[in-house]
């Protein structure tokens, strides 16, 4: 899913819904296949060339440490050259998205069918799963 502060143009069709922030007011949640910026995110982790986010805590408006994730992503592909996404199928355990030539499989259920190459890995206490993978 994505966050963002305005309706995303095109996308109507992915939109989850609207919630309201105490600070920042309309926000519009749309899964993430329907956004471009979501979707080049995913396939430069995929291909490792993006790391995961840091969680920082603040309080009093700075920053005051870190939090370690529960889950750790890592890539089993590194150097491989980003590329934009087009269009795209959902068989509803995993969705199929072509980006320039290739396509960008990401799982929607964790242990939905995923073929080998190139692939995003979460990693947790007691277990892993592949997220996405390049085909």
């Amino acid at each position: 899913m994505t966050y963002r502060g305005a309706p995303l143009e095109g996308a109507e069709g992915g939109l989850i819904g609207t919630m309201e922030h105490s600070v920042l007011g309309t926000r519009w949640v749309y899964d993430g296949l329907a956004d471009p910026v979501a979707l080049a995110a995913l396939a430069r982790a995929v291909r490792g060339q993006q790391d995961q986010a840091v969680l920082e805590l603040h309080s009093g408006g700075k920053a005051v440490g870190r939090r370690e994730p529960d889950v750790r992503l890592r890539s089993s592909a590194a150097g491989m050259q980003a590329d934009r996404a087009a269009a795209s199928s959902d068989d509803g355990a995993a969705a199929e998205v072509s980006v320039d030539g290739a396509t960008l499989r990401i799982a929607r259920e964790l242990g939905a069918e995923m073929p080998e190459g190139p692939s995003l890995i979460a990693e947790w206490a007691g277990g892993e799963a592949v997220l996405a993978c390049l085909m």
